[in-house]
């Protein structure tokens, strides 16, 4: 520690000026008298010598070191680096499955001029998604396309392209000369709304329309040209859909 505040003593004094000295000599040479009763020089320079080795070792004690003159450091202010914004990536909607187009050599069902039905009762919500008219030789396709299995259905054939919609009662007419009701049982609301198309240039199928959605069953009704004969499937390929196909005149 001596050496330490040795060091620090040295550091913190500086040798005095050549014309303090000269002066010092000059007052000593002309013998001038000192006041009786004044303050010995020496005094005040122990002094200060006490209160700078005071600080010197406590700031050695504290582990610090002696002040510089002149040196002041400001405090710095550290800004906390922001966490990335978490995102959330969106689910993509449903997208509804192309026409199902016939397979060579596949085994379809017959053509018939009566009602057809099947399926299961709903074993969870069901709703459409998509309900699509699509064009093949030989006969024109109805697609429904459904979040889930399909429920019980029905398409019944009409005698006329007049339908009663579900549940108000009014009667429309399509375009054809003939009609077929479609009906799927157990299902919600439709996805897209109301739904309705004229379908233009299609031999068969002149126009499809929503008629009914109540009490979870949904309808629609399908105009159309030539003996109103269909048959009406589930295709494996394409699950959750409701296929009925109308036999061209």
């Amino acid at each position: 520690m001596r050496d330490d505040i040795k060091k620090a003593l040295e550091e913190m004094t500086a040798e005095p000026h050549p014309g303090v000295r000269n002066q010092l000599r000059a007052r000593l040479a002309a013998g001038r008298p000192r006041a009786r009763h004044s303050m010995s020089p020496v005094v005040p320079a122990l002094a200060a010598a006490a209160v700078v080795v005071g600080i010197v070792v406590s700031a050695l004690l504290l582990g610090g070191r002696p002040p510089q003159a002149g040196v002041h450091s400001a405090p710095v202010a550290i800004s906390p680096t922001p966490a990335p914004a978490a995102t959330s990536t969106p689910s993509p909607p449903a997208q509804p499955s192309p026409i199902p187009t016939p397979t060579a050599g596949a085994s379809l069902p017959s053509f018939q001029c009566s009602a057809q039905a099947g399926g299961r009762p709903a074993t969870m919500p069901v709703t459409e998604i998509d309900v699509r008219v699509g064009t093949h030789p030989g006969y024109d396709r109805f697609v429904i396309q459904l979040n889930a299995p399909v429920p019980t259905w029905e398409v019944r054939p009409q005698a006329s392209s007049t339908f009663t919609q579900d549940a108000s009662g009014q009667q429309i007419t399509l375009a054809g000369t003939r009609g077929i009701l479609v009906l799927v049982h157990g299902a919600g609301p439709p996805s897209n709304g109301t739904w309705s198309q004229d379908v233009t240039g299609n031999p068969t199928i002149r126009e499809a329309r929503q008629i009914g959605n109540f009490e979870s069953v949904f309808s629609w009704g399908l105009g159309v040209e030539g003996s109103g004969c269909f048959r009406a499937f589930l295709l494996d390929s394409v699950p959750n859909t409701l296929i009925v196909d109308v036999q061209s005149p």
